[in-house]
């Protein structure tokens, strides 16, 4: 059966973490050994980008509590939480985990209601019926994938991955920065925060490895919050939050978090071993949670409640006071009388709720038993979901506006469906599923499908406009010749095509216009859309910038193309008329930055371009635009990057644009740690640096003009 043996090929992908931990060790020993070879990056992003799909892809079953389903008709009941101990301590005082509740929640015996009917009080709308299948049909949905037979003819092109100040109106606060968001107004979670006044820096995340694949994991430190308060550079321990680390036998690391005003929401994962009682092999069932705190009082902050939602964590947004959580949830063993097994859960921590059958959209041509999951909180009130959501066999890249959260889920089926015939010549190319989810005050509906050829690369793909959503893709095309041989067997001979192509669509994502054969024989490493304009990278040996004109839908259309050596792998609008670029250098094989002037869109121009050090060998920012630190205004732009003269050590760098070139404002050395996770933020005339390693994390302040350093706080 293809299912099992697809079940044996993702095993040895997963876990993602402990791939991720082997293969930088082994980048590291290569460069050891090999000191005076310059190392070229691409093969380091294909793998980093590899990691990142396995991530998605790793299969994990749901939790196995005991549920009882909610029937169509059933009433619905609201009981009081108990809500557990916070657990929380002041100060340095928190270091020593004293006073920390990490019993597991009572109340087991609370009705299970139907999380999608609760009124609201705020956002008003309701949740419309998506599903038209019941437990049982949707049961023998999945059970049929093992029946399918898959022709993968195999792929080795793109592999995918992924706003305002949110502080007070106080015109004394000083200005700070936020993270680097997509969208304005949409925020996104990340390893740390301010509101210009208190940093909020997530401590051992790296732990999700450390934690979980070594023997003896209750040396181990769970994950957790520090607050701190900035002032002028002068940094003090407030108090700290650990996360409520096993609960149902699951263990949780704590991934990022999310701040409204005197609200902070830590989101974490959960996992718990399982074993195959259908094969030998052992897996990691997955869960998605997120606690919930008022921090009006820093140095007591209260615990207010806790969310859970089956699948491994994927992302999140924020629209005001409004979270939405997406988290990708995989059955293993469907048992079509226990619906628990196949269907997901969306409730509080003292209830365990199944998602309605009426809230499942199950599309009629699935090829993974895979659900998208997607919830939303009103975080000041979050005594339950406003609304919950799941769509079978979906997985893929997300992006959302105000108003919207699309899902790219990345498809096979044309090449499943490929029929083996003697002396025949089939095409077939790669697609993409596109799923529009409308969002307003909590609540979730799934209002548009579509589909368009060609996989995404990053979240940066998509864009919103007006009524418009555009779309940029790598397609791989396949032409296959079917022969019969001498004993009557058909091979398949095939030849393959690669090229890109930008789409417009409608809101009920139909196709409105189109730019096909987008720079053929290379694939895309960037994009970004500001307005009318969109600016593509795509690289095989020259890296081309195309701006491309989409202020008629209808006829989007090639203004210009670039050519410089290299590529871009992240873009950033920098002042009138500017647009940055971070990438490779492929001449030099080292880390370049380049200022373009995209005033004339018909004759995009490079201004500059600075060349790093060869001892620089990667950023964490070539895969995660949250790792950039970029303000036009400010004149300062910053990333990390991993130097390895001597030995591995993390350093954050800083740049300003002025007299049409790059200035190296300074660098500042971080942890001796290749993987650590760094970021950097500003607050009025103030650098803060964190660094969280694989176990210790590290703080600092310096002044902005001369880098001088103010303040130092290890967090441990």
């Amino acid at each position: 059966m293809f299912q099992d043996k697809y079940r044996r090929d993702m095993e040895k992908v997963t876990p993602a973490s402990e791939s991720l931990v082997k293969t930088k060790e082994k980048m590291l020993k290569v460069c050891r050994e090999k000191t005076t070879r310059r190392i070229y990056l691409k093969p380091l992003l294909a793998t980093a980008m590899c990691l990142a799909l396995m991530t998605c892809a790793v299969m994990f079953a749901v939790p196995q509590m005991n549920f009882n389903a909610p029937s169509d008709d059933q009433t619905i009941s609201t009981p009081n939480t108990k809500l557990g101990s916070p657990l929380v301590s002041s100060g340095a005082k928190s270091e020593s985990g004293a006073n920390r509740d990490d019993s597991k929640p009572t109340n087991e015996n609370c009705e299970d209601p139907r999380t999608e009917d609760i009124e609201t009080e705020d956002g008003g709308g309701s949740d419309k019926e998506v599903g038209n299948y019941s437990y049982t049909d949707i049961c023998k949905k999945i059970q049929q994938l093992e029946d399918q037979h898959f022709t993968i003819p195999g792929s080795d092109g793109i592999i995918e991955e992924d706003g305002p100040k949110d502080g007070p109106g106080d015109p004394e606060q000083p200005e700070f920065s936020d993270t680097n968001n997509q969208v304005l107004g949409v925020q996104e979670a990340d390893i740390i925060k301010t509101d210009g006044k208190y940093i909020y820096a997530c401590g051992n995340v790296l732990l999700d490895y450390y934690r979980f694949y070594t023997k003896n994991l209750a040396n181990h430190k769970k994950g957790c919050v520090y607050i701190l308060s900035a002032d002028n550079g002068k940094l003090s321990l407030v108090s700290t939050i650990r996360i409520r680390g096993r609960q149902d036998d699951y263990d949780y690391v704590l991934k990022e978090i999310l701040l409204y005003q005197d609200t902070l929401i830590l989101i974490k994962s959960g996992y718990a071993p399982a074993h195959s009682s259908v094969g030998n092999f052992d897996y990691y069932k997955r869960i998605t949670a997120v606690e919930i705190y008022d921090i009006a009082d820093r140095a007591n902050p209260v615990f207010k409640n806790e969310l859970y939602q089956s699948g491994a964590y994927s992302s999140s947004r924020m629209i005001g006071k409004y979270l939405y959580i997406i988290s990708s949830y995989c059955v293993y063993e469907p048992d079509k009388d226990a619906a628990e097994t196949y269907i997901p859960i969306a409730s509080p921590y003292d209830r365990k709720n199944l998602i309605s059958p009426s809230r499942i959209f199950v599309p009629e041509d699935i090829s993974k038993s895979v659900y998208n999951v997607i919830t939303g909180t009103d975080v000041t009130q979050p005594e339950n979901y406003k609304s919950s959501l799941a769509t079978l066999g979906v997985q893929g890249t997300i992006y959302a506006s105000e108003k919207n959260i699309y899902i790219a889920s990345y498809s096979m089926k044309n090449f499943n469906r490929l029929e083996m015939k003697a002396n025949a010549i089939v095409m077939a190319k790669d697609s993409t599923d596109l799923y529009r989810f409308s969002i307003s005050g909590g609540r979730i509906n799934l209002d548009a499908t579509g589909e368009i050829a060609g996989k995404l690369i990053n979240q940066f793909a998509m864009d919103e406009y007006g009524d418009t959503l555009r779309v940029a893709a790598t397609v791989l095309e396949y032409a296959f010749e079917f022969r019969q041989d001498e004993k009557g067997y058909i091979a398949a001979h095939k030849n393959r095509s690669v090229y890109n192509a930008l789409y417009t669509l409608d809101m009920d994502l139909k196709p409105v216009g189109t730019i096909h054969n987008l720079a053929p024989d290379e694939t895309i490493h960037s994009v970004r859309f500001y307005g009318n304009i969109g600016y593509v990278v795509t690289f095989r040996n020259t890296d081309p910038l195309f701006a491309i004109d989409l202020s008629d839908p209808k006829n989007p259309k090639v203004l210009s193309a670039l050519k410089i050596p290299g590529f871009s792998a992240y873009l950033h609008a920098y002042g009138d008329g500017l647009l940055f670029g971070l990438g490779w250098d492929t001449d030099s094989d080292c880390i370049k930055l380049s200022m373009f002037d995209v005033s004339d869109k018909t004759n995009v121009s490079e201004i500059t371009v600075l060349l790093l050090s060869d001892d620089l060998l990667y950023s964490e920012a070539f895969l995660n635009h949250k790792a950039v630190l970029i303000d036009p205004i400010k004149n300062i732009i910053g990333f990390p990057a991993l130097d390895y003269k001597d030995e591995p050590c993390v350093k954050f760098l800083l740049f300003k644009f002025e007299n049409n070139a790059f200035v190296n404002i300074g660098s500042i050395p971080m942890l001796k740690d290749g993987s650590a996770y760094t970021r950097g933020l500003y607050i009025g005339n103030y650098i803060y640096v964190f660094s969280q390693g694989s176990y210790d994390s590290v703080l600092s302040s310096y002044d902005i003009n001369t880098l001088t350093r103010i303040d130092t706080c290890q967090l441990r």
